[in-house]
């Protein structure tokens, strides 16, 4: 994956984050997926999901002119608040599927409950093992 520069602690902060989501989506199901057919099924209804939250972003965005039309900086300014929302719940859709899709490819188990921190390598198929805590102190590392 090439990753600008300017992006790496983005980046650093969504792997931690699809590691965390991962160990929650797992114990949110209690399992994998059954089937190819229910992957395909989940993937889908997720899908479905994303365009609907992309639509209400474009209409957002044409909101957004239609305030800068009538010269009402209040309404651009509210509107705007509403687009960073719903542009930050799409980030976090694409991120679960993205998850979902490391599930169905790794068919991971969930870990035993008395272990206290979970590696990268365990969440994500990394060589590198790094605690929970470091995992999540890693995007401040990168600034």
């Amino acid at each position: 994956m090439n990753i600008r520069p300017s992006n790496l602690a983005i980046a650093a902060g969504i792997e931690t984050t699809k590691a965390d989501a991962l160990l929650g989506v797992l114990k949110e199901r209690g399992r994998g997926f059954a089937s190819d057919s229910e992957t395909w099924a989940e993937f889908k209804l997720k899908l479905d999901a994303i365009k609907g939250q992309v639509t209400a972003i474009e209409s957002v965005h044409k909101e957004m002119w239609s305030a800068i039309k009538d010269r009402n900086p209040d309404a651009f300014a509210a509107l705007s608040e509403e687009f960073e929302r719903n542009a930050f719940n799409l980030a976090g859709e694409w991120v679960r599927l993205s998850v979902m899709a490391k599930i169905a490819l790794d068919d991971p188990e969930l870990p035993e409950e008395d272990e206290e921190e979970t590696s990268a390598e365990y969440v994500m198929g990394g060589e590198e093992t790094l605690s929970a805590s470091e995992m999540r102190e890693m995007p401040a590392r990168l600034r």
